[in-house]
């Protein structure tokens, strides 16, 4: 039995959601582990989102969205950066 299918045979109730992080940027990990715990969602990589028997889950955040749109590269830098007191911090929107 996979860690997966232990913990949504288990504890199914209890999540709210999934998160999934990059494996190319490796700072996702850490930050799937902290939305995962304040958001009640499980952790998953891509490769798992399309396993036979995977649930569908009614909120996932992609964390792969996020590094696209904020420009990061595999050390979890932003390849650009804009400054300006007006911009308006990321946020993050499951879909």
């Amino acid at each position: 039995m996979s860690a997966f299918s232990y913990l949504y045979q288990n504890y199914a109730s209890r999540f709210r959601g999934a998160v999934v992080y990059d494996p190319a940027v490796p700072d996702t990990i850490n930050l799937a582990t902290m939305i995962a715990g304040l958001e009640d969602r499980i952790i998953l990589a891509p490769e798992q989102l399309g396993l036979p028997g995977m649930p569908s889950f009614s909120s996932v955040t992609d964390l792969r969205e996020l590094v696209r749109e904020q420009g990061w590269d595999a050390s979890g830098r932003a390849l650009s950066t804009v400054s300006s007191a007006s911009s308006a911090p990321a946020r993050l929107h499951p879909r």
